[in-house]
Parts: structure tokens; C-alpha cells; sequence
């Protein structure tokens, strides 16, 4: 096989479908519209017998996904906040974080919302005063939101974690 081969035509690549939907976003009438974009299928694909039925299923995990994260209420410090499940990539990403990053400090940033909204409560600029902030029962409810939503302890992950390093 030549490098040639294994090249493959433009014309032969397919295009992303965006979709669009309406997701409810805890009750009421509180309405979020949700965009997402559903990968094109590879070409080899296309010489499978029932690729039809395999982008079938791949459009309905793919255009889905978004649209299937969980949230949950917790109250921090008598403010209530989102927490929103992780995706594939922020679990990721929090695994991998480097030794002078907190991963609590993360967690903060990346996975709270005000209640029905796509606005973060925090951002990376938060992080001395996140840190200065007084611990408590929030740092466990946050905890436990997101374990419930993953199935994965983070506290015992990066436990884990360390133990191999």
C-alpha cells in the first residue's frame, strides 16, 4: 500500500449535520435550545452492509449525547448552582491535571451553572478566591453530585491516582 492509498479525496469526506433541539432544563417552563453536531460517518463505512443502520445509530448517540447530561441543584455557601455532568473530555482533563493545579478548584470552574443557564458561576481568573473561600458540607455535596453522575469517586480516583505516581 503507497502513501497514496491511504489518502482520501475531499469530495469523499462527508460534512458534520448540526441539529438543533429544545432540552427542558429542570421543570417549568425553563427551556434550553441545544445545539450539536453530528460526525460524518469515515468512508470505509459506507462499504459496510448495513451502513445505513450504523449511521442510524451513530447520528442518535452522537446528536444525543449533549442533550443527555445530567444536572443536579446543591447548595453552595446558600446559593443554589448547577452541576452539570462531565463529558468524556473534562473527566480527561481532570485526570490529567498537573501537580500545582486543585482539582477542586477545576471542578469549580468547569462543572457549576447558575440554575438554567449556560453561564459558569466561576472562571479560571476565580482561583485565589475560590481557595480562600471556607470549606464545608458544599465541598462533599459537590462531590457526591458529580460521583452520582459519573459513577466515579473522584476522590477515590485521584487517590488512586497518587498511589501509582
Amino acid at each position: 500500500m503507497t502513501e497514496s492509498d491511504t489518502k482520501i479525496a475531499p469530495e469523499n469526506i462527508k460534512k458534520p449535520k448540526i441539529a438543533s433541539s429544545k432540552v427542558d432544563v429542570g421543570g417549568g417552563d425553563a427551556v434550553e435550545e441545544i445545539s450539536t453536531v453530528a460526525p460524518a460517518a469515515a468512508p470505509e463505512q459506507d462499504k459496510v452492509e448495513n451502513s445505513s443502520d450504523l449511521n442510524q445509530v451513530r447520528g442518535r448517540i452522537f446528536s444525543g449525547g449533549i442533550k443527555l447530561l445530567k444536572r443536579e441543584l446543591v447548595d453552595f455557601l446558600g446559593e443554589p448552582i448547577e452541576i452539570r455532568q462531565p463529558t468524556i473530555d473534562q473527566v480527561n482533563r481532570l485526570a490529567n491535571l498537573k501537580d500545582s493545579e486543585n482539582p477542586l478548584v477545576h471542578v469549580l470552574v468547569e462543572f457549576c451553572y447558575i440554575p438554567g443557564t449556560d453561564i459558569k458561576v466561576f472562571t479560571s481568573g476565580d482561583k485565589d478566591s475560590i481557595l480562600n473561600l471556607p470549606a464545608g458540607e458544599w465541598v462533599t455535596k459537590i462531590n457526591e453530585a458529580i460521583n452520582k453522575m459519573t459513577g466515579v469517586d473522584i476522590k477515590e480516583a485521584e487517590k488512586n491516582l497518587s498511589e501509582t505516581v
